[in-house]
């Protein structure tokens, strides 16, 4: 009763027929209820325990902080007894009582841990976090309060707060009672919030503090990292680790599927033999894994193989079917990453059964196709795929707002979701498909601003990383000290701009203009014939050029030298003339991680930067989502749009790039050849022949200088 003598309900009312089976010589106050159903729950005795907890209440009342916790005692060790007999809903109801009616930091605790365990709703997590952040709050050492409130905060998005909850968890813990899955848990935050190095770190640290014996959770780890490296461009670093993943444990589905996307990723020619081998020996330990169907059958569409890759692709398309006709029926089912996954599926198959000209199912596939881009972008496609639109989600373009702005704290949360919304449809695969070019334009634009995003916030993360780790250099300390340097030179603020050299005046240069090309076909004959002409046009006292190549030199394992004759041409093509005869240009940056190339373009002052994949396999558009230089143009390898608010220009001709189209179907600005030229331009046709004298010249071929000559008459 409360003080007006009224009865004052409980939260929960006392079950009387339950207390009825308490002994009365234990039951004759409250006190001694509550003193007798504890002694029951340490004997085991749950049935009597609980009986003598509702005895309990029933003699007590909450017009007292002393009959209050009376209660709560009561309804804690009711909730253990349901525990015991697996009654989950009433655990929950009895432990939440509990926390309303006298809350402190263990009912906190011990409510977190029913919600994650018993718990069924679908904000059951930012709830937990909730009664988890109340602890840490109220008792800043529990290391494991802010373990759990990481834990949570990772399974709704918030990777930011996980990893710096984990990480304090694990700074509160002595080195020895660090666990090796606390360390693997702050790796996937990490990674989930495109801190790579750290999470590559954390991965290490997992698998080093592993027992021996769990040769599969070492191997777990180990393929982590191999992830996470490989997400930093570090490709050589990430095969061995994953290398070391598989050794560890020779049948790890997921070791050996990581293995395998390594190879493959690393875009050249003599690793894809191995991700087909290593994506076959994943297969045959998971059949029916549709994402390693079409990541094989992927391997064999770019080797031009579509005998092998339609039936991948067909098996994988059958298990999407199933899988979207299961959603909801207790499958697993991540949606958003799985439907884009699933897209890809369906429109690679597409594209490969059109080159093919195998005709079976194309027009099921076209009308699932048609009602992607109807789902995800609003987009109807007619008869004759006339495109009719709806309104547009997502109109600001999100990339250029990321580039434009030096706010090192902008919240990237809204173009977070954008990137994970993502495409389907690669640019140069839709390059493939029956597609109008004003579609074409919108899905490229909206890849590219996905791209532009998943690369912003990771700059973003390394550029906090970086300021963060000045400020501990500049207050000395150490290996603080060593480690901030270390940092500061690896991660510099992004996007980058350049440093004219001293002596320039408002901005305007005292030195030849610098120009970059960046490419992965620095290899063949045919391209270096076309850079040499390149070359020739360069007024050597107002240009100098540079080249990077993305991929690398192929060396002759006895000599050491260079082997492909087109690779040495470009070389010495490159380092010939401009401001400094023995200067060296040429560079080969293909093992380089984006951010480091980023670095080396700026460093080197560069003015205007060439792009000349854009898309294309071997490309590396991340590179110039970091703006290394004033002016990024894209040219030759490439005639579509990239769709990229970083790249600024577009050389073309009338023909590849329509000048009537410039504002509705590229978004960058076009810069078009001489009317009598052409985009795919070669020496021996388009050069003049003093121009034609020069390329022959710089390719060494001093014979035929002289011949040209003659036939133009140029010798007097």
């Amino acid at each position: 009763k409360g003080k007006s003598g009224q009865a004052v309900t409980l939260p929960i009312q006392a079950d009387a027929s339950a207390a009825s089976e308490c002994p009365a010589k234990t039951a004759n106050t409250a006190d001694a209820a509550l003193s007798a159903s504890i002694n029951y729950i340490n004997t085991n005795l749950p049935r009597h325990a609980r009986s003598c907890a509702n005895a309990a209440l029933l003699r007590s009342s909450l017009h007292t902080p002393a009959g209050k916790e009376v209660v709560s005692r009561s309804y804690d060790i009711i909730a253990n007894t349901y525990i015991q007999e697996g009654r989950h809903e009433a655990v929950l109801m009895y432990t939440k009582s509990s926390f309303q009616l006298s809350p402190t930091a263990r009912r906190a605790h011990l409510l977190g841990d029913a919600i994650v365990q018993y718990s069924n709703e679908r904000g059951k997590w930012e709830e937990a976090a909730g009664y988890y952040s109340y602890v840490a709050k109220r008792e800043p050492r529990n290391a494991d309060a802010h373990r759990m409130v990481g834990l949570c905060s990772g399974q709704i998005g918030r990777h930011d707060v996980a990893s710096a909850e984990l990480q304090t968890a694990i700074d509160l813990l002595p080195d020895e009672e660090r666990a090796a899955n606390l360390y693997f848990n702050l790796g996937v935050s990490y990674e989930h919030s495109h801190q790579y190095d750290r999470a590559a770190d954390a991965f290490l640290q997992s698998a080093e503090r592993e027992d021996p014996s769990n040769v599969e959770v070492i191997s777990q780890s180990l393929a982590s990292r191999c992830g996470a490296l490989k997400n930093m461009g570090k490709m050589e670093e990430a095969i061995a680790e994953c290398e070391r993943a598989v050794k560890a444990s020779p049948h790890n589905h997921d070791a050996i599927t990581a293995l395998a996307v390594a190879y493959h990723d690393t875009s050249k020619n003599e690793n894809m033999k191995k991700a087909i081998h290593y994506f076959q020996q994943a297969l045959r330990i998971r059949p029916n894994n549709f994402r390693n169907l079409f990541n094989l059958a992927e391997v064999y569409s770019s080797s031009h193989e579509p005998e092998h890759s339609i039936p991948l692709l067909r098996h994988a398309v059958q298990l999407c079917d199933e899988i979207e006709a299961n959603k909801g029926k207790g499958v697993a089912w991540h949606e958003a990453e799985e439907q884009v996954h699933c897209d890809s599926t369906r429109t690679l198959l597409l594209r490969d059964s059109l080159s093919a000209c195998m005709w079976d199912g194309v027009d099921d596939l076209l009308s699932s196709f048609v009602h992607m881009l109807n789902a995800s972008y609003h987009i109807t496609l007619e008869r004759g795929f006339h495109v009719r639109e709806g309104k547009r989600r997502g109109e600001v373009d999100h990339c250029q707002r990321a580039l434009n702005t030096s706010d090192t704290t902008l919240d990237l949360s809204n173009e977070a979701e954008v990137f994970a919304k993502g495409t389907p449809v690669h640019p140069f695969q839709a390059l493939t498909l029956p597609l109008p070019s004003q579609l074409f334009f919108k899905l490229t634009r909206r890849y590219a601003q996905s791209f532009c995003i998943q690369k912003m916030v990771a700059i973003r993360n390394y550029r906090r990383e970086w300021e963060e780790e000045e400020r501990k250099r500049e207050n000395g300390g150490g290996e603080e000290e060593e480690k901030g340097k270390k940092r500061s030179q690896l991660y510099p603020p992004l996007p980058l701009s350049v440093k004219y050299r001293e002596g320039a005046n408002g901005g305007s240069l005292t030195r030849p203009l610098r120009i970059a090309y960046v490419s992965f076909d620095f290899q063949t004959s045919e391209f270096a014939t076309d850079m040499a002409v390149a070359f020739a046009f360069h007024r050597r006292a107002r240009v100098t050029h540079f080249c990077y190549s993305l991929s690398e030199d192929r060396v002759d394992s006895s000599s050491g030298e260079v082997v492909s004759k087109g690779r040495k041409e470009i070389m010495a093509a490159c380092n010939e003339g401009g401001e400094g005869e023995k200067e060296r240009r040429f560079f080969d940056v293909s093992k380089l991680d984006a951010i480091d190339v980023a670095r080396m373009i700026n460093s080197n002052g560069i003015d205007v930067v060439v792009n000349m994949n854009v898309w294309l396999k071997g490309g590396r558009m991340d590179i110039f989502a970091m703006q290394p230089a004033p002016i990024s143009i894209s040219s030759k390898g490439y005639a579509a749009t990239g769709g990229a608010s970083f790249m600024h220009y577009i050389v073309g001709d009338r023909y590849t790039s329509p000048p009537d189209f410039s504002t509705s179907l590229f978004e960058e600005k076009i810069i078009l050849y001489p009317t009598h030229w052409s985009y795919f331009f070669v020496g021996h046709l388009h050069a003049k022949a003093e121009q034609r004298a020069e390329v022959k010249r710089v390719r060494g071929d001093l014979a035929e200088v002289e011949k040209i000559k003659k036939e133009q008459g140029l010798v007097t």
